[in-house]
Formats: C-alpha cells, structure tokens, sequence
C-alpha cells in the first residue's frame, strides 16, 4: 500500500518554522533509527531486570507523558545510552622511525555510529573509517597522541571519543655509514671492491653515497670499483703507500654518517741488468747482450737500448748482436720503463776495442 507523502510528512510540519520543514525520506530515516536505538534499549534492560531483585525498579527505564506512562501504560526507555556503544581503534607499527607509515583499524562497535574524526596527535585529522597516517620524525620519549571521536551521520548525535595518549612514537632516523671492500693481490695497479653495508633505520630510507678513494678520485655509485694507480702525494710518489677510503652518507633530515678505511698499495718494483760479451778485444768485434730484468707490477715495459756507436738504438726487449768495426771506448745502455707508475731504470756497460 503506498502512503501518500502529505500524511506521512505532516505530523511533523504541521507546526514546524519553513524553514524547518522535513522531506518524508528523513523522517523515514529517523523512524527506522529511533525504533533500532528503543529495540537495542528495550534488549538491554531485559538483560538488566534479570539480575534486579523482585519488585526493584528498573533505573535504565524512564517515563513520558500523563501518569508517567507510555501507550499502553509501558514504561519509554532511554532512546540513547552511550554506555551501551564502544568506542576504540588499534594502530601498527606503534613505534619506529620517521616517516612512519601508520594504519588505523576503526574498532567501534555500534552500527548507529558511522561518522568517524580522528586527530593524529600532529596537527592533522581525518574523517576516513580506517585511515593510513604518516607521521615524520619526533620524540620517542612523548610520542603522539591519537584519537578517535565519533557521531551519528544522520542525527548528529555523539556517540563519545576515545583517546590514547603517547600512543605513536616516531623516532629521529639514523644513518650509520660502513662498506667492506676487497682488492686484488700484489702491487699496484689494484683494482678495489667497496661493498656499501650502510646502516638506515628510517622506514622509507633515501640515501645518497659519496665516495672519496684517497687519490683524488670520488663516486656517487652504491658500492663502487675502484684502480688504484697512484697514491694522494702526487707524481713524484706514485704507488708508494697508504690510501685512505672514506663514505659520507646523508640520508632523511639531513643526517650524515662518515666511516673511513686505510690501507696499503705497494709500488711495484723494477730491477735490470745485462751482461756484455765481445768476440775479441780488438775491432771489429760482435758485442751481443743478455739483458736480465726483475718486475712485480701489473703495468708493461718499454725499453730503449743504446749501442754507443753512430747513435744505434733498439726498442726490443733483447738487442740483437752488433759488430763494432772501429777501435775506442764505447758505452751500452738499457732504460726499462714501467707503464703504470712511469718509473724508468737504467744500466750501462763500458768497453774498449784496441
């Protein structure tokens, strides 16, 4: 059967300013609330009465109208009763350190309740049933406090808060720089692994990484390869000693850590010799030479052979034999350089042919 609109709407017009004037799904909608609230009331008190001795009174139950009584001569109850409604909420994680992503879970365990206002204990609110709050560094020591205040969406009615001081702590981040690091065996040149194991306690960490190797060389890389060719002194002493690797972190808030490692680099070394023999004491006579040579580093060698005689020079690592057709003193000569370092050795042998 549909009722029409006008009967339904105009108990509650009849005396009501117009500008006060209710549309027919409102008062509909407040119907059905106020018997939902009666019928959880009416459950309640029931409950109640059990455990009253005979003949006591009800105190949750109240009266209206003449006589005190209701239609019927049945006693109204209370339509609200806020002890009746639980108002509660849960957080995870509790603690850590900022930013800290943080959910909300809506505890609440009534239904007439569904408009929600939560206060983070920051300055910033919601109105999100279960909402996911970040909250930037703080102090572990106060922390935040968090609430929950809710309302009826329809009535307006309010339904209590909730509030758990210090509840969220959101700590200041650390940034602990470190690296391991593993070279190659043997002189210099080396080739150096660093393997960055910096330590960031912030739950969305961002780090940037700058690498100083100690002979003027840097990186930005996470965990870099380095050679090492020369040390921090110069040219006039490469691959001669000690280097010092350092990290600077920086990571949330500007927090910076800075850890350093040392270690040795040892140059490589570089003997030669050769010996002469001659075919006779007197000219012409065929020289041929044996050149020895003692090297440890990782660079090549050149060589520059000089004969003393009409400016004969070789570049090979082994001079092949010269005849010497004239008589005098002569002077051989060997300069072995090494590639990576540029250290030059030099020997000579001298003669005479009669």
């Amino acid at each position: 059967m549909n009722i029409p609109e006008t009967f339904l709407v105009e108990p509650y017009n009849a005396y009501a300013p117009k500008h006060r004037k209710k549309h027919w799904h409102e008062v509909i909608e407040e119907q059905a609330l106020l018997a939902r609230i009666i019928a959880e009331q009416q459950a309640i008190q029931e409950a109640q009465s059990k455990t009253l001795p005979p003949n006591s009174p009800n105190i949750s139950q109240q009266t209206v109208g003449n006589n005190n009584a209701g239609a019927g001569g049945v006693p109204v109850v209370d339509f609200f009763n806020p002890g009746a409604d639980i108002i509660d909420f849960s957080a995870s994680p509790l603690t850590g350190a900022g930013p800290l992503t943080v959910q909300f879970s809506n505890l609440t365990t009534t239904q007439y309740l569904d408009s929600y206002l939560w206060s983070f204990g920051d300055g910033t609110t919601s109105t999100d049933a279960n909402p996911v709050h970040v909250y930037q560094s703080g102090s572990n020591a106060v922390g935040y406090t968090a609430s929950l205040q809710v309302s009826n969406s329809v009535t307006s009615a309010p339904g209590g808060i909730t509030t758990k001081n210090g509840y969220i702590s959101a700590s200041i981040p650390s940034v602990t720089a470190l690296f391991t690091y593993i070279t190659s065996s043997g002189p210099g040149p080396i080739s150096a692994s660093f393997t960055n194991t910096t330590i960031n306690t912030s739950q969305t960490p961002t780090t940037n990484y700058l690498w100083t190797f100690g002979d003027r060389n840097t990186s930005t890389d996470i965990s870099p390869t380095h050679a090492y060719i020369s040390n921090s002194l110069g040219v006039g002493n490469m691959g001669t000693g000690s280097f010092t690797a350092s990290l600077q972190a920086t990571g949330s808030y500007g927090i910076a850590s800075k850890y350093t490692q040392s270690f040795y680099v040892p140059a490589p070394t570089l003997t030669i010799n050769f010996t002469l023999t001659t075919s006779s004491n007197a000219a012409p006579s065929t020289a041929s030479f044996a050149p020895t040579f003692n090297h440890n580093g990782a660079g090549t060698l050149t060589y520059l052979w000089s004969y003393g005689s009409a400016s004969l020079t070789s570049t090979d690592a082994a001079a092949a034999p010269l005849i010497y057709t004239r008589a005098g003193p002569y002077t051989a000569s060997l300069q072995v350089t090494e590639s990576s370092y540029n250290i030059a050795t030099r020997t000579a042998v001298s003669w005479s042919l009669s």
